[in-house]
């Protein structure tokens, strides 16, 4: 029990440092306004964290833990929302995302469309239609005797 208490209390310091941590690269990266108000909620749950460690209460951990994590992760979409318009506009960005293939998204729907066209068209057989034998491969135009050489 003992065990569970402190790697619980762990987890929890490890959670309000990387939310520190984050806080800081999305205030260098994008400016002190971008995504206010997710910021300072953050900053309020790193504190009640805090708050609940040196109390040691259990609850309360949890609960702000779960809050916190909830709070990163709409921090992060925030900054992924934002990156991906900014690299929409972005020559250097569209660039950048055929070279490392974050564009396959987009085409896998187009080739998904052309593969299933081609099995469409190779697995039917159109019996209305007359058909020739292939013989190409019985032909024997190999010929040793070539005056030639």
């Amino acid at each position: 029990l003992r065990r569970e208490q402190v790697e619980k209390r762990n987890r929890a310091e490890a959670l309000a440092f990387q939310a520190e941590r984050q806080l800081r690269e999305v205030a260098l990266d994008y400016g002190m306004q971008f995504a206010a108000r997710s910021r300072q909620r953050i900053e309020m749950l790193i504190r009640e964290l805090r708050d609940s460690l040196e109390r040691d209460d259990e609850r309360g951990i949890d609960r702000v833990g779960v809050d916190l994590q909830d709070a990163l992760y709409d921090l992060n979409r925030e900054v992924s929302i934002y990156t991906s318009e900014s690299e929409d506009d972005d020559f250097f960005g569209s660039v950048r995302r055929s070279i490392s293939g974050d564009d396959r998204k987009r085409r896998e729907r187009y080739d998904d469309y052309d593969s299933r066209i081609d099995r469409r068209s190779s697995d039917r057989v159109n019996y209305n239609r007359p058909t020739r034998p292939n013989r190409y491969y019985q032909s024997d135009d190999w010929n040793d005797d070539d005056d030639w050489l």
